[in-house]
């Protein structure tokens, strides 16, 4: 989990003002230990993807509504991240095969 969260989440500008750092944004980016319990605990709350369920399915990464926005084209909103580069199909694996292993925090 702590390279997933330094190396994506908060190497790829997702904690900016413009994504999931800003006051106003959904789903927030903060500190390892909040984002990984906003993940792995709640469900996605934007306007477009509200009730499409969990973000984080530990053991399931084809049930995790955060992979599939993390595709070319998500089931709702926007692909992530928005209007950057899409993740290499390593980073990609690596975030499947930590949600597979139960996405611990450890």
């Amino acid at each position: 989990w702590a390279s997933l969260f330094e190396d994506l989440l908060r190497g790829r500008g997702c904690a900016t003002a413009l994504c999931h750092g800003g006051s106003d944004a959904g789903f927030r980016v903060t500190d390892s230990a909040s984002t990984h319990a906003a993940l792995t605990t709640g469900a996605a709350t934007g306007e477009e993807c509200a009730g499409q369920g969990a973000l984080i399915v530990a053991g399931d990464p084809d049930g995790s509504l955060f992979v599939d926005k993390l595709g070319a084209e998500p089931r709702c909103g926007d692909p992530m991240p928005l209007g950057g580069i899409p993740l290499r199909d390593e980073d990609l694996e690596a975030v499947r095969a930590w949600i597979a292993a139960g996405a611990l925090i450890e």
